[in-house]
């Protein structure tokens, strides 16, 4: 008798500890901030590009990645999900970030022919890529700007 109870007592509290992970209790470890901004290359918008802020670990930054594509002026805004079922939100972790772009034109392109490479192949991704932005606590407006041979000007 005395271990059946035990039974329904691990059950029980195997049944509270998988509760807590799913209902993600205490909420996220990390803070987000609202963050627009623009990008330019060689002085004109840089449109039609996805423009990805991932958490630079070894700056001491975790979290999900923050996604914007620019539009015809260059802007965009990032947003985040928590996990890949959770709702879209504005903003990025507040911290170090590797920014990292994906030229949409060539990627909509079958052959790329024709198209010039506006961002250095290096900025594509996260091990590569040698820009860092930093995101502030509140709301903010960060500027990225190209040279016309596809590198970053810090």
């Amino acid at each position: 008798m005395l271990r059946g109870n035990c039974a329904r007592g691990t059950a029980a509290l195997e049944s509270l500890v998988v509760a807590a992970v799913i209902c993600g209790c205490g909420g996220p470890a990390y803070e987000v901030a609202e963050v627009n901004g623009t990008v330019t290359i060689n002085g004109q918008p840089g449109h039609q590009l996805r423009v990805q802020f991932v958490p630079n670990v070894d700056a001491g930054t975790s979290g999900p990645t923050s996604t914007g594509d620019t539009d015809k002026q260059g802007r965009f805004t990032l947003e985040m999900r928590e996990s890949p079922t959770s709702e879209v939100r504005p903003g990025a972790v507040v911290g170090n970030h590797l920014v990292v772009f994906t030229d949409l034109q060539l990627a909509a392109s079958a052959t790329g022919a024709g198209i010039p490479v506006r961002v250095k192949p290096e900025y594509a991704l996260p091990g590569t890529t040698p820009l860092t932005k930093q995101v502030a606590a509140g709301s903010q407006t960060i500027e990225i700007q190209f040279a016309g041979n596809g590198a970053a000007i810090p």
